[in-house]
């Protein structure tokens, strides 16, 4: 849609579309009682054929304007939502299993680490019970620091080095549930339409 032309704007035609039979009947009548022939003419073809394209074009336009309401609008503001959501989404699970790094489990203290061992039990919890227990997945983790090799970096490296070791088996409940959580940039989308 073009912002200098009226013509391609819905509003400027809204106006005239409601009143088309009226402003037919008026150059029907002027084109009778005027004596002049190209008068005539020009008020007979304007009460047909352009009226008729001005009624048209508000029928296009109005379906363009509708299209950009409530379906381009709709979507471009979702667009905006998304990453917001989804960043969010993102930096909740960083607190919670962001530790679980190797890389930022060699930089953790002793407290920090029960604190984020603390958390992700009572994320895990379910009723009374939990799938960890927070105590002991912090000891877990301290030894796992102490034998974990250099070349260890992501978590999926860690959750075989740990299937390997058969020690730890906090440590890879956590680890696991780390590498399975659902999170991803895609979403499915539902339109239910009346």
């Amino acid at each position: 849609m073009s912002a200098t032309r009226w013509e391609s704007r819905v509003d400027s035609v809204k106006a005239i579309r409601f009143q088309l039979s009226d402003i037919r009947e008026a150059l029907l009548e002027l084109a009778e009682t005027d004596g002049d022939i190209k008068s005539h003419s020009e008020a007979d073809t304007l009460s047909t054929k352009k009226l008729v394209i001005l009624g048209f074009w508000y029928q296009l336009s109005f379906v363009e304007e509708d299209f950009k309401v409530n379906y381009f609008l709709s979507v471009v503001d979702q667009a905006i939502a998304s990453p917001e959501s989804r960043f969010e989404q993102y930096n909740e699970y960083k607190k919670l299993f962001g530790f679980l790094f190797p890389k930022k489990l060699k930089e953790l203290e002793d407290t920090d680490l029960m604190s984020c061992c603390v958390l992700l039990q009572d994320a895990l919890r379910y009723g009374e019970a939990s799938a960890i227990d927070a105590k002991e997945l912090n000891m877990e983790l301290k030894l796992m620091d102490t034998y974990l090799p250099d070349e260890i970096i992501t978590p999926i490296d860690a959750l075989k080095f740990l299937k390997k070791a058969d020690h730890y088996p906090n440590a890879l409940v956590a680890y696991r549930v780390l590498l399975t959580i659902p999170v991803t940039v895609a979403s499915a989308e539902r339109n239910f339409q009346n």
